[in-house]
């Protein structure tokens, strides 16, 4: 699955969102086509993170939420109790930065 700013974009339920995934022969490419064809991202990239599993849609929601510096309430929570995160939050992550 792939999260942008914290919504879901796209998904594959093989879990092979590029073509490519999971071949020890072909690179990760990001910001730029496959084919070599040089059509860039012509962009910046902030909070890209690689995660070793899968989150639940309450993790992804709570890690956009600590990154961006707002509260964040998870649906095991009671609606009463907010769960807030300092910008500077160390968030366990399991991931690539």
């Amino acid at each position: 699955k792939v999260y942008v700013n914290g919504t879901l974009s796209t998904s594959d339920p093989s879990g092979k969102v590029s073509h490519a995934y999971g071949e020890p022969s072909v690179n990760l490419v990001i910001g730029s086509e496959q084919d070599q064809t040089k059509r860039y991202e012509d962009g910046a990239f902030d909070e890209f993170i690689i995660w070793e599993r899968a989150l639940t849609p309450d993790e992804i929601s709570m890690y956009f939420t600590a990154a961006i510096g707002k509260h964040a309430l998870s649906s095991s929570t009671p609606p009463s109790a907010f769960v807030t995160s300092p910008a500077n939050a160390v968030v366990p992550t399991n991931a690539y930065h």
